[in-house]
């Protein structure tokens, strides 16, 4: 009997052991699968993290000098700036400026004071002027963030980069494409007249207007930069 009732005690021991662990391991699994609130919280700040994170790269700056591919790795050259014009006083010296360099050329330079090519010449310096146009709203050389080149102030500060050559380097860069596309319509034009480039009214001039205006938009720029704050 003695040896009944041990066995039996231990056989009951064994069972309230096990059914002791068994109840902790429950406990401890249903624990795991509870999410902590620390845990919790660094979930959710991980989730805004990376949304926020997200959020900007979709946020792409719309610059071709500043803008970011989605990786953030570098310039995005889709990224266009809003088709639209800001300060219209800039504009309309730029086409003063403009004409004036294609009127003086051809006075002063081609022609040597023959009033009779002055009608060319201005004519000249107006597609002059369109092209400019365009391709200043394609880069935003409208805007009022030209002024430094559509840097803010804090890219300046890391790349040390300032205002005025910002804003000259965006009126070379427009001025570059406004010269390539000068020269597109020239020979679109003589390869549809069947005649040889440089013979129409005007295109004499477009050597000297892409090297004189290359130099001259990039400084009225820069001066613009340098005595403008907005």
């Amino acid at each position: 009997m003695s040896d009944a009732r041990d066995v039996r005690f231990i056989n009951n021991d064994d069972v309230t052991s096990l059914t002791y662990a068994r109840s902790i391991r429950s406990k401890k699994d249903d624990s795991d699968d509870e999410p902590s609130p620390n845990n919790a919280s660094s979930n959710s700040e991980k989730n805004s993290r990376e949304r926020n994170d997200s959020l900007d790269k979709s946020n792409v700056d719309w610059s071709p000098f500043t803008s970011r591919d989605q990786n953030g790795n570098g310039p995005n050259l889709f990224a266009l700036p809003p088709f639209q014009i800001d300060i219209t006083n800039i504009l309309f010296y730029d086409v003063f400026l403009l004409l004036n360099l294609s009127v003086s050329i051809s006075l002063f330079a081609i022609h040597r004071t023959s009033l009779q090519y002055i009608t060319p010449a201005f004519s000249e310096g107006a597609l002059f002027c369109i092209l400019w146009i365009v391709s200043g709203l394609y880069y935003g050389t409208f805007l009022y963030s030209s002024v430094t080149g559509h840097y803010d102030a804090d890219q300046m500060e890391e790349k040390n980069i300032q205002g005025p050559v910002a804003a000259g380097t965006l009126a070379l860069s427009t001025f570059i494409t406004t010269s390539s596309l000068r020269i597109i319509v020239s020979l679109a034009a003589a390869w549809l007249e069947h005649r040889p480039v440089g013979v129409a009214p005007g295109e004499d001039l477009i050597p000297l207007e892409i090297g004189f205006g290359l130099i001259l938009m990039s400084i009225w720029r820069y001066v613009w930069s340098s005595y403008t704050q907005y």
